[in-house]
């Protein structure tokens, strides 16, 4: 039987050339925390619903824009899931916008994982326990045979107390249990 493994999209799947500022804005945080990550409005609603004035939300929305067209793929990840595709079924589970799959087809994303759970379409944000049970329950598999892969710390605590193994990824030496 193989085992599932869930792998995060942003800083997992697609890292990010670099690490620009308006990552780090709080408005931008909440954001993505929020609304925005449920699916529920785009970032300029969000920010006209801050009271940002035109020019602020235009220049917000162009920082965004650049961080989004900054990002490529991880290489090294794709080569390693193909290579173990034998041993593992990959799920691609996100809290993400909408239209993940766009960046992933201009990335070239080779379609190595059966579907895609994000956030914006199932209203679970990770680390919500909800959002590894609707993981788990569409894949068809038992959550001992599944296995989170996500940057954020955050996101493996709670797919742990949902009762998936999670694996902090730092750069491919964080898969070497699963060669």
């Amino acid at each position: 039987m193989k085992k599932v493994l869930f792998i995060d999209i942003g800083g997992v799947l697609v890292l990010r050339n670099q690490k620009p500022i308006i990552d780090h804005l709080l408005l931008i945080k909440e954001f993505r925390k929020t609304a925005y990550l449920g699916g529920k409005i785009t970032l300029e609603e969000f920010l006209v619903n801050k009271g940002l004035n035109k020019d602020k939300i235009k220049c917000i929305v162009e920082g965004q824009n650049k961080v989004w067209g900054s990002e490529i793929l991880n290489e090294k990840l794709i080569s390693f899931l193909l290579l173990n595709k034998a041993k593992y079924r990959y799920i691609l589970l996100t809290n993400n916008f909408k239209d993940v799959e766009v960046p992933l087809t201009k990335l070239n994303t080779p379609r190595f994982y059966e579907f895609i759970v994000n956030s914006a379409e199932v209203g679970y944000v990770k680390p919500d326990l909800r959002i590894y049970e609707y993981a788990v329950k569409r894949s068809g598999e038992e959550k001992e045979n599944c296995i989170l892969i996500d940057d954020n710390i955050e996101n493996i605590k709670g797919a742990i107390d949902f009762g998936i193994k999670g694996i902090h990824y730092k750069n491919i030496n964080s898969l070497k249990e699963l060669s």
